[in-house]
């Protein structure tokens, strides 16, 4: 009789092992079909306008990040990355000097002209939009534009702001033929030796031309810009 009882027993565990453990499995959630959650991500259109007589943008950089950047401050020399976009035209290397969440280089832009790139990352983070541009037609003048928060914009939804236009610091402002840049000059662009009257970043005073006294200039006043020339607008597309 004991040995019965022992058989019947096992049989009764053999029997409904299988049923407990696929009851765990189900329990567990465990399951083949495991979809990861969709990330929904904010899209923005970045347009650059060039409201100038003459001046030519250079390629800018753009750049999305989830924390404000310092690329720049007045009164603080400029980086060798941002001279180089100032002098030079090139965004190759801020944009290689920033751990963006996304970045872009647009242009070059025309006077009367526009110029946009799209930038996108999680719709759940914080968003700022940075850009630096060189007007062509100066020794080391950058426009830009730090650390906007576009965070609260809806879809559709834009903003609209001047860009200020800034001294890099780095070279003098002779307007010479062999210091600047660009199709219409063909002068040099980067220049690794500092030779400004000062040595950190201002608001840019302007291109004063040969029309306005500067002997050295090759620039003649269609070439001149003030604080207005230069927009940016910033739209939610996704």
């Amino acid at each position: 009789m004991h040995n019965f009882q022992i058989k019947r027993f096992n049989v009764a565990l053999s029997t409904f092992a299988p049923l407990s453990l696929s009851a765990l499995l189900v329990a567990c959630g465990g399951s083949n079909n495991y979809e990861p959650p969709v990330t929904t991500m904010a899209q923005y259109q970045v347009s650059i306008t060039n409201g100038s007589a003459k001046q030519l943008l250079a390629p800018a950089a753009v750049l999305l990040n989830t924390q404000p950047l310092n690329l720049w401050a007045i009164g603080s020399p400029a980086s060798p990355a941002l001279e180089q976009l100032a002098e030079s035209g090139s965004p190759d290397a801020l944009l290689a000097s920033v751990l963006a969440s996304d970045s872009a280089s647009a242009g070059p832009t025309a006077a009367g002209a526009s110029n946009a790139v799209i930038l996108s990352l999680p719709a759940s983070m914080p968003a700022y939009i940075s850009f630096a541009s060189m007007p062509v037609y100066t020794n080391d003048g950058f426009v830009g534009l730090q650390n906007i928060d576009v965070s609260s914009l809806m879809l559709g939804e834009s903003m609209h702001m001047a860009v200020p236009v800034y001294d890099a610091g780095t070279e003098a402002n002779t307007e010479s033929l062999n210091t600047l840049p660009g199709p219409d000059v063909g002068g040099e662009g980067f220049d690794a030796e500092r030779d400004d009257i000062h040595n950190y970043v201002t608001r840019h005073a302007g291109v004063v031309s040969f029309d306005g006294g500067l002997t050295t200039s090759v620039l003649d006043e269609s070439y001149r810009f003030d604080s207005g020339s230069f927009y940016l607008k910033v739209t939610r597309t996704q």
